[in-house]
């Protein structure tokens, strides 16, 4: 998360497609009009298989199975691809600020707050929210802080109620980005993450306004000096925190729903230039961290987050890190309207998106925006958000808001969640609820959305099952659905609010919502 006012100004006064050619061209001809494909034969040996050459033709999928129920992904270039080999899209929510200090979790629950209920009844509520918004993703902050509060000592106790947020997430379909959170090094400079613990000085005392606290960043040496023997591995710090992401890539590696590690959210550059930091200490840090995750998970993907300077700049000198499976993480922040500036710019978001998606492409890899958002009570908050969801739709980025927290309490008194404290949701909520297509077989040629009349349109050259997110909330009873090119199999799936298109070639549907 960024900061308030003065404090990005300060920041900042510091410091598509890759792929060329029509989709026609690149399957090898019109396919139009064509249920089912036509793939060549690859011997003939006399044994019963077609001779080279001869026309074999696949019969129609069924849209009565979903596919491969596993939630894992794996990396394919710049694409995210589930275990039948469909390109999937993440969208979600980062759950959520109240996770930054005691007891660590983004909702209230009775054993904090006596009015609240329990932590099981509490949970079911908080995911059921997020499935309903028609979401298949999830960020899941969590702090070094909350793992292993005395050094050599994880607590169990915090260990258990992660446990349970990833269960309840993966029983309705969702996916877990599980996020090592920091903001600032620690709760003693107005920030979360490391242990009290890791400090030069445990007993540095908290300012009393903390509304600034991003310019600790800059003007806390005492801050940098921590970050500083982090860098620099002293007191066995590196090998601590080594330890912790080996724990925990060993407890979530059988785990379906953890799809992968944020091994630590905007890195802060204590005394060093942040330039020179990113290139020449960030960049091998990160090809170590995934040697580390791979040393006891060998599916889980890695996922590599820039600074915090560079969410608001869009730029970065981080390179990419060896290694497979790995997901660049970025964020980004309009930091004058996170200031409360001025009313924020929609025209923007695509601008400053497609900055971070044409790294993805320079590394290989998906990109993930971890965070962006903005607060809730800006005029054109509801709007710019809707720029992001759509800047993701047209350039294929994957992304996570920031954030979703159900709690009286605010971090650092920021008002960034799409929900009121008592759980009624904000304008901004209603923008996360859209369709999209979740898992695509074949090639996408385009996906269309308008917000605003819940009319979506996907176009591919389809080989397989294609499933597209239809929340109720907008297509109660499932969506009107009309096929505009090609021929398909479509129908609704109540229980998971997905449509299931099955077909071969190429197709054109269009979805809307019933009339009434």
């Amino acid at each position: 998360m960024l900061a308030r006012p003065a404090t990005l100004l300060y920041a900042i006064a510091s410091t598509l497609a890759a792929c060329g050619g029509d989709a026609d061209e690149r399957a090898g001809g019109d396919t139009a009009a064509a249920p089912e494909a036509i793939v060549d034969a690859a011997d003939a040996s006399g044994d019963g298989a077609p001779d080279a050459g001869e026309e074999v033709a696949l019969p129609p999928p069924s849209c009565e199975a979903l596919g491969d129920p596993s939630l894992r992904l794996v990396q394919d270039g710049t694409l995210l691809r589930d275990r039948d080999g469909r390109q999937v899209w993440l969208r979600g929510v980062n759950a959520g600020g109240r996770a930054k200090f005691p007891p660590f979790f983004p909702f209230a629950f009775d054993e904090v707050d006596p009015s609240a209920p329990p932590f099981e009844e509490a949970l079911a509520s908080y995911y059921d929210r997020i499935a309903a918004w028609g979401h298949g993703a999830v960020r899941l902050p969590f702090t070094w802080e909350a793992v292993e509060p005395v050094r050599g000592t994880y607590d169990e106790t915090f260990l258990a109620r992660l446990d349970a947020m990833v269960d309840a997430a993966g029983a309705r379909g969702i996916r877990v980005i599980l996020d090592n959170h920091q903001d600032v090094f620690s709760r003693r400079y107005c920030g979360d993450g490391f242990p009290l613990w890791t400090m030069a000085d445990p007993e540095t005392p908290r300012p009393e306004d903390c509304s600034a606290w991003f310019l600790a960043y800059f003007q806390n040496a005492a801050m940098q000096r921590d970050f500083d023997r982090f860098w620099d591995g002293e007191d066995g710090l590196m090998q601590a925190f080594e330890a912790i992401w080996t724990m925990l890539a060993t407890r979530y590696r059988d785990h379906d729903a953890v799809i992968g590690f944020e091994i630590i959210n905007e890195p802060g550059w204590g005394t060093r230039d942040p330039n020179a930091f990113t290139a020449e200490v960030l960049t091998p840090f990160y090809t170590r961290m995934v040697e580390v995750i791979r040393r006891v998970s060998a599916e889980q993907l890695v996922f590599v987050d820039a600074t915090g300077l560079d969410g608001v700049m869009a730029e970065t000198r981080l390179e990419r890190p060896v290694g497979d499976g790995i997901v660049f993480a970025p964020h980004w922040y309009d930091g004058l309207a996170l200031a409360g500036g001025r009313t924020p710019d929609p025209e923007a978001v695509h601008e400053g998106l497609a900055k971070w998606a044409a790294v993805g492409r320079a590394w290989d890899v998906p990109v993930l925006i971890g965070e962006f958002g903005v607060p809730h009570e800006l005029e054109g908050a509801d709007l710019f958000i809707r720029a992001h969801w759509d800047a993701f739709d047209a350039l294929g980025l994957h992304g996570t808001q920031w954030e979703y927290s159900v709690t009286g309490e605010t971090w650092n008194a920021e008002e960034l969640s799409v929900v009121e404290s008592d759980g009624t949701e904000r304008a901004i909520a209603r923008e996360l609820v859209r369709a999209y297509p979740a898992a695509i077989a074949g090639e996408l040629r385009s996906w269309t959305y308008d917000a605003a009349t819940a009319v979506g349109e996907i176009a591919l050259l389809a080989d397989g099952v294609t499933l597209v997110r239809a929340p109720a909330r907008l297509y109660p009873g499932g969506p009107a659905v009309e096929m505009v090119e090609g021929e398909a199999c479509a129908r609704w799936d109540a229980a998971t609010e997905l449509l299931v298109i099955g077909a071969r070639g190429r197709l054109v549907v269009r979805i809307a919502p019933e009339a009434r």
